[in-house]
């Protein structure tokens, strides 16, 4: 047995006007406790009082929202096996009953009134602790479950045993739920009832749906609201089951929490806050948030080092954005949706509409002024102006809409097309798509798309369209194409390890023969650099590295590949632009799966999610097991200084898993004459290099008095090492995982290194 000191605190939380997001404001806490939310926090109303409690791997902590005071009231030592101190803290459950807290967690089941109790445990089998997942009022009764093949607790003045495993599944239980006399447990696959003659039944069977089980289940009002770990959220009332996922993005995010606040849905995961809008659960604040609760008409957010409550003055603005083709002012069956830009207050908040909704989050007493990018086939705003002002006022629980109906001009024609593929890998086959877009009210019939590529390139291989080859062109013939349809035609490449070396640049081309209004998509040209070892989950540039004059584009590409052993159902891929790319001029040009993603706009962010793309991992197919991202950014004209670098970086999202981060693909200015990284201005030489060349290692010594940090390139710009190096102090880089090449060591001075390993 291992003897753990274990705190318990009863605290009263200072309430601070400290932001973080965009509308979470943050509790203040003493700098003594900043850690103590480490594994998330749970809050509880006990008569009038709020509780959280709190833990992490080596305490637990009761705080008391009162009188915004912080008042320490207690301590206890547990013993906990060994076995659990292994696992780590389980995230408990906490309810108020009978004017005492009972908690259940990893180490125990407790009560608290004034003084802590450890209640009697025998009777629940000892691994019924750590895979302990909830706990409820029951008529007169607590209920405690767990997801072992054994018992539900029952506790009125002591722990008896009410069942054995669910005789529906044979599984244990979590997350009782007690509405209206009727026992809800969700046993992995299913939802049951207990009845009152104690047998079960089926109330939603998650398994026989494709599902694998429900991640949290609570009560709203008079209704049982679940989440299944494919996205769904789920209501069911009396008989009645409703589906809350009407946008597809969500479906992969694993719910933690579901409550309702100011008559929206409001859930949490394991990263973010979710409000249930126009277009389902949209992201309303980031702050790695794992639950939310709903206690004296606030809204409380508790996660990893986070404590805070919504914003009291927060409201909705949404609306619609479509063509408007019977001119009636109202969106309706007959009209078109809209995805685009919006402009908010000149561009301090951009959004985008999805699937021909916007929505976002704004603030009492505050003006906004929304402003929509026209498409080029647009005529003109009917019923609106390209402009409008809302004043927001009143109460916050008061939704502003503001819907966008445009007429279309059916006279232009605007077909468009757009190529991207991924990786160039030295004697293996690249694959691709060719992407053709109309953009108008009108089909077209019998057009023809021509691709060139390099002659290095061979073995051209499409399916599902007719094409003529000639040399190093294809020409495609599409019978049809719709209004606003969008067809991906799929080729494949093979990179010739005779006509191609390390280094060179290959080009591929394609464009759609039309007389239309709109030229400047009629063609696509996408560049790719011929490699040989890669990262599978990397963010690449072209160009790439040091550039001698700016450039008005970047082409970018995210490769992603499931390492995992299970196949992921869906991948989210977060991507933030630097600041010199402006978000309202990214084109998309292709994904590896087309059908399967949507794209949100969230200022500088881009948000991609994959759903349903059911990514097979790298064992079990090893090329089904990659994907792709490419589109196109403008560059501002500020890029244009000798030093100006522009960095990005992208983070993948596997289902569950905690995100992989990529690499930052850098392009940089530099003139002829200049070596790598080096700025007009004269530097003083501090760093000094040895050995140079290198093997396994290289000491860098700074002889100058600041400290400095360093960046370790390789020869594309590709940032791979970092280092912290102290005034008159000396760091040793590890390069025995480097290939032989050349490489640059940058300062945060702008002093850089050019240095060679053998």
């Amino acid at each position: 047995m291992i003897m753990k000191k274990i705190k318990l605190l009863i605290l009263g939380l200072l309430f601070a006007n400290i932001s973080f997001g965009q509308i979470i404001e943050k509790i203040k806490t003493p700098p003594h406790l900043d850690n103590i939310y480490k594994n998330g926090t749970f809050v509880e109303l006990l008569d009038t009082i709020r509780y959280v409690y709190a833990s992490d791997t080596n305490e637990i902590m009761i705080l008391n929202l009162i009188n915004d005071s912080l008042v320490p009231v207690d301590s206890l030592t547990l013993e906990q096996n060994l076995w659990i101190s292994q696992i780590g803290t389980i995230i408990p459950s906490v309810i108020s009953y009978q004017n005492e807290l009972i908690i259940t967690d990893g180490y125990g089941i407790f009560r608290w009134q004034n003084t802590w109790s450890q209640d009697a445990i025998d009777s629940l089998p000892e691994n019924a602790l750590f895979t302990s997942l909830g706990v409820t009022h029951f008529g007169p009764t607590v209920i405690h479950s767990n997801l072992t093949e054994t018992k539900i607790g029952v506790y009125q003045n002591h722990w008896e045993t009410l069942e054995t495993a669910n005789p529906l599944s044979g599984r244990g239980y979590a997350y009782p739920t007690s509405i209206d006399s009727t026992l809800y447990l969700a046993s992995r696959g299913s939802i049951t009832r207990r009845l009152s003659n104690g047998e079960f039944e089926y109330v939603d069977d998650l398994y026989s749906q494709g599902l694998k089980s429900t991640s949290y289940m609570t009560k709203i009002d008079s209704s049982l609201f679940y989440h299944a770990n494919n996205g769904h959220a789920k209501s069911i009332t009396g008989q009645k089951i409703v589906t809350y996922d009407n946008n597809p993005r969500t479906k992969f995010y694993f719910f933690t929490s579901i409550v309702k606040f100011r008559n929206r849905l409001w859930a949490t995961d394991y990263n973010y806050l979710y409000r249930y809008g126009v277009n389902g659960w949209i992201r309303a604040d980031t702050a790695f948030i794992s639950k939310s609760y709903v206690v004296k008409n606030k809204l409380l957010v508790t996660g990893p080092n986070v404590i805070g409550q919504i914003r009291s003055d927060v409201t909705e603005i949404n609306g619609n954005y479509y063509y408007d083709l019977n001119n009636d002012c109202t969106m309706d069956s007959t009209d078109i949706p809209i995805s685009e830009i919006l402009f908010v207050n000149n561009g301090d908040i951009k959004i985008n509409s999805i699937h021909g909704q916007y929505d976002f989050l704004g603030f009492l007493d505050s003006t906004y002024t929304i402003k929509p990018r026209k498409p080029y086939t647009a005529k003109g705003f009917s019923c609106v102006e390209d402009s409008v002002v809302i004043h927001v006022g009143g109460s916050v629980d008061t939704f502003y809409t503001q819907d966008f109906p445009l007429q279309i001009d059916s006279s232009v024609t605007d077909l468009g097309v757009s190529i991207g593929h991924g990786r160039a890998i030295k004697g293996d086959t690249m694959n691709g798509f060719i992407t053709l877009n109309n953009e108008t009210i009108q089909g077209h019939d019998f057009l023809q798309v021509t691709m060139e590529y390099d002659k290095r390139l061979s073995h051209f291989k499409s399916d599902g369209f007719q094409y003529i080859r000639a040399d190093n062109s294809v020409t495609f013939t599409i019978p049809h194409i719709k209004s606003f349809e969008s067809i991906h035609i799929p080729y494949e490449l093979f990179c010739d390890p005779i006509s191609l070396n390390l280094g060179d640049t290959i080009c591929i081309s394609a464009k759609v023969e039309t007389r239309d209004f709109n030229t400047n998509n009629d063609a696509d040209t996408i560049y790719r650099i011929i490699r040989t070892a890669y990262d599978p989950n990397e963010k690449i540039s072209f160009p790439t590295g040091a550039i001698k004059e700016s450039v008005e584009k970047i082409d970018y590409t995210i490769h992603f590949q499931n390492l995992g052993n299970y196949h992921a159902r869906n991948v989210r891929v977060v991507d933030s632009l630097h600041t010199n790319l402006p978000i309202e001029f990214i084109r998309i040009k292709a994904t590896s799966h087309p059908e399967t993603y949507s794209l949100e706009v969230r200022n500088n962010v881009l948000i991609w999610t994959f759903n349903g793309i059911n990514l097979p991992d790298s064992s079990s197919d090893p090329e089904g097991s990659k994907g792709y991202i490419c589109y196109e950014a403008k560059v501002k004209s500020t890029f244009i200084k000798q030093g100006d670098q522009i960095d990005n970086k992208a983070e993948i999202y596997f289902d569950y898993e905690r995100p992989v981060v990529t690499n930052f693909a850098s392009v940089y200015l530099r003139d002829e004459t200049s070596s790598i990284f080096e700025r007009h201005s004269p530097i003083t030489k501090h760093l000094t290099a040895f050995p140079n060349p290198f093997a396994s290692t290289i000491t860098i010594k700074n002889n100058g008095t600041t400290p400095e940090n360093l960046k370790f390139y390789n020869f594309n710009g590709k940032l791979i090492k970092q280092g912290e190096l102290k005034a008159k102090g000396e760091f040793i880089f590890d390069t025995s995982d480097l290939v032989s090449g050349l490489y640059f060591i940058r300062s945060s001075n702008g002093e850089t290194i050019k240095v060679v390993k053998n």
